[in-house]
C-alpha cells in the first residue's frame, strides 16, 4: 500500500469511528427523549383534576391572607406605639387562615403532582424563616421602638414575599398538571397567574405606603426606588393582562369579572393613590391614615384575587367536563 492509498484508508477508517460514535450518541438522545416522554405520569383524571383546583383554591387564600398579615406587620412595626390588641389579634386570624389554607393545599397537591410539593425551591427555606420571624414579631409588636430589634420590619417583609413567591410557584406546578389534562384552559389559568402577581404586587405597595403613613414623613430614597419598581410591575402586568383579555382568548365570564377589577381596583385607588404617592416621596399631609389607606387599598385588592378565584372555577368548570372519569 502506498503512502497515498494510506491517508485515503486512515480517513475511511475515521469516517466511519466517527460516524459510529456519532449514531451511537444520537440513539442515546432519542432513547432518552423517548424515555422521558414515556415516563410522563399520565393526564391527570377528573378527580384528580378536582384535587388540583382545590389546590390552586386553597393557595390563593393561603396567599392573599399572608399578603394582609405581611402588609399589617410591615407597618405596625414602623408605628410609635406598640400594636393595639384588636390589630394583633386581625394579624393572628389571617396568619391562622394562611397556614390552614396551605396546609390543605399541600395535601391536595400532593395528589396531583410528581414530586412533593415540599421540594420546590425555597418552599421549606422560607417555611423555617418565616416561622422564626413571626415568634420574633409577635414580640416586637408589643413594644415600643426603641425596644424593638433594628432591621426587623425589612426582614419581615422580605421573607413574607419569598413565603408568597414560594406558593406562586407551586400554583404554577399544578397549573401544568391541568394544562397537560386540558391545554384549552391554559390561557384562562395564565390570567390566573397574572391576577397573583397583580395582587402580590399591589399588596406590597399597600404595605409601604401605609408604613411611610404611620411615620406621617416621606420614604427614604431606597424604598422610594423601591415603590417605584412596584408600580412599573403592576402597569406590566395589568398591561399582559389586559392584553389576553383583549385578544378574547379567555371565557366571557372572566372577562366581566375582569371589568369589575378596573372600576375596582384602578379607580377606587386612582385619588388617594395619587396623593399617598406624592406624600411618600414629597412630603406633605398623607390624605389617608395608615389604617384607612391600609382598608381601601385591601378592597381594591380582593377584587383582583376574586379575578383570580373566578378564572380558576372557569377553568376548573371546562377541564373537568372534558376530563376522563378514571385513568
Amino acid at each position: 500500500m502506498n503512502e497515498s492509498e494510506g491517508k485515503v484508508t486512515s480517513r475511511i477508517g475515521t469516517w466511519i469511528v466517527t460516524g459510529t460514535l456519532a449514531a451511537v450518541a444520537l440513539l442515546i438522545v432519542v432513547a432518552a427523549v423517548f424515555e422521558r416522554e414515556t415516563s410522563k405520569p399520565p393526564a391527570l383524571t377528573r378527580v384528580q383534576l378536582e384535587r388540583a383546583f382545590s389546590a390552586t383554591a386553597l393557595l390563593q387564600q393561603a396567599a392573599a391572607a399572608l399578603a394582609v398579615e405581611r402588609g399589617l406587620v410591615y407597618y405596625a412595626l414602623h408605628a410609635p406605639a406598640p400594636a393595639l390588641e384588636d390589630l394583633r389579634a386581625t394579624i393572628a386570624e389571617r396568619r391562622s387562615l394562611s397556614e390552614t389554607a396551605l396546609a390543605g393545599a399541600v395535601v391536595a397537591a400532593s395528589d396531583v403532582l410528581p414530586n412533593s410539593p415540599q421540594n420546590l425551591y425555597g418552599f421549606r427555606l422560607t417555611k423555617r424563616d418565616l416561622e422564626a420571624l413571626r415568634a420574633m414579631v409577635d414580640q416586637d409588636l408589643a413594644t415600643l421602638p426603641s425596644q424593638r430589634e433594628r432591621g426587623l420590619p425589612l426582614r419581615w417583609f422580605t421573607i413574607a414575599t419569598q413565603r408568597i413567591k414560594a406558593l406562586e410557584r407551586l400554583l404554577v406546578a399544578v397549573h401544568r398538571q391541568i394544562a397537560r389534562a386540558d391545554p384549552g384552559v391554559r390561557n384562562t389559568l395564565h390570567l390566573q397567574q397574572y391576577a397573583w402577581r397583580l395582587g402580590d404586587i399591589a399588596g406590597r405597595e399597600r404595605a409601604l405606603l401605609s408604613a411611610a403613613a404611620v411615620l406621617g414623613r416621606p420614604l427614604p430614597r431606597r424604598e422610594q426606588e423601591r415603590l417605584g419598581r412596584y408600580q412599573k410591575r403592576l402597569h406590566s402586568h395589568w398591561r399582559m393582562a389586559e392584553a389576553m383579555v383583549r385578544s378574547e382568548r379567555v371565557p366571557a365570564q372572566v372577562l366581566t369579572e375582569f371589568e369589575k377589577v378596573r372600576q375596582s381596583f384602578l379607580k377606587q385607588l386612582e385619588e388617594p393613590g395619587v396623593g399617598m404617592h406624592h406624600a411618600s416621596v414629597e412630603g406633605g399631609n398623607y390624605p389617608l391614615s395608615a389604617p384607612a389607606w391600609f382598608d381601601t387599598s385591601t378592597r381594591a385588592i380582593e377584587s383582583i384575587w376574586q379575578l383570580n378565584h373566578t378564572a380558576g372555577e372557569t377553568a376548573r368548570a371546562s377541564a373537568i367536563a372534558h376530563a376522563p372519569a378514571s385513568s
